[in-house]
């Protein structure tokens, strides 16, 4: 199963939320039917689940996965917790039209808790939530800041480029450690590039796009983007670690208008390479000005951070 989660798909967020004046975003909403159809589901909404209170679910919650909010500040969740949240779990799975419900949680957390020793191990996969979930999801987002140590992507495999403790290997060695069940586990990446930290312009996500970025505009100095090679990677670490899946983060955000002309100006060409390299097939070939954008975000490291 691979989860497509699509920006204008979302029922509960509006055009006008992201896209206040209608400046950049298409005037209508993109069709299931036009997304890849190896996209196997959909997500739609979160539900939170705020540990410091005895939540409880009314009968038209009709919400797909959790996200813990209001955490404990040492990161320590007592068996209280546990029980609430098995019982949120139940009631969740009885009262609303999903059958599934699962966990949704930042890879930067997990590393930072692994490191923690007030909290070793943080969560109790093995007592308590592989028991109640039926799948994670681990999101990669935000994993390393948008500056010129990550204009190459922020999400780096090792870290040989950049020093940051938040790398996919870091990260495999944290959930190898882990007693996560390891046939329900999503790698959620995001498929478009990432604005700058630094940015004081506002721009709508619908914008944010590799399309942009093959125009070889001024954006390309202030976004953080993966090449061809770095995508195809993140889709065969999934593989390596036998991930169940892959959640494709906006994927309408790709290259919309087909414009870097990829695989017969594929728009959504940032999901079909990590996809490929899910499937360890065969990689793109055909993406000169795709890499020629990678290359100009390489250029301006140098620029930078001269030898």
């Amino acid at each position: 199963m691979n989860f497509c989660n699509e920006k204008q798909l979302l029922k509960t967020i509006k055009r006008g939320s992201y896209d206040l004046y209608g400046h950049f975003c298409p005037n209508t909403s993109m069709k299931i039917s036009l997304l890849p159809s190896n996209c196997t589901s959909f997500v739609y909404e979160v539900l939170n689940f705020n540990v410091e209170v005895n939540t409880t679910i009314s009968t038209d919650d009709k919400h797909f996965h959790i996200n813990l909010s209001k955490l404990p500040q040492d990161g320590n969740f007592d068996e209280t917790f546990y029980k609430n949240l098995t019982n949120y779990v139940t009631v969740l799975k009885t009262s609303s039209v999903f059958s599934e419900v699962g966990l949704f949680m930042n890879a930067s957390d997990m590393i930072y808790h692994r490191n923690n020793s007030k909290a070793p191990g943080w969560l109790d996969y093995d007592k308590w939530l592989n028991n109640i979930m039926d799948y994670y999801i681990i999101s990669f987002d935000k994993f390393n800041p948008c500056n010129n140590q990550f204009k190459t992507g922020i999400v780096p495999l090792d870290n040989s480029d950049a020093q940051t403790n938040n790398t996919l290997m870091k990260f495999q060695n944290v959930l190898n450690d882990s007693k996560m069940a390891e046939d329900k586990i999503y790698l959620e990446f995001s498929l478009s590039p990432t604005v700058n930290d630094t940015n004081t312009e506002t721009l709508p996500t619908c914008y944010v796009t590799y399309k942009k970025l093959c125009e070889l505009g001024n954006y390309t100095f202030y976004w953080c983007a993966d090449n061809a090679d770095a995508l195809f990677s993140k889709g065969k670490f999934a593989r390596d670690i036998k991930a169940k899946g892959i959640v494709a983060k906006y994927i309408d955000t790709s290259d919309p208008t087909g414009n870097c002309g990829c695989d017969n100006q594929n728009q959504f060409i940032t999901y079909s390479m990590i996809f490929r390299g899910f499937l360890n097939q065969t990689p793109f070939t055909d993406c000169e000005k795709f890499n020629n954008a990678t290359i100009q975000l390489v250029n301006i490291i140098l620029h930078f951070n001269p030898l």
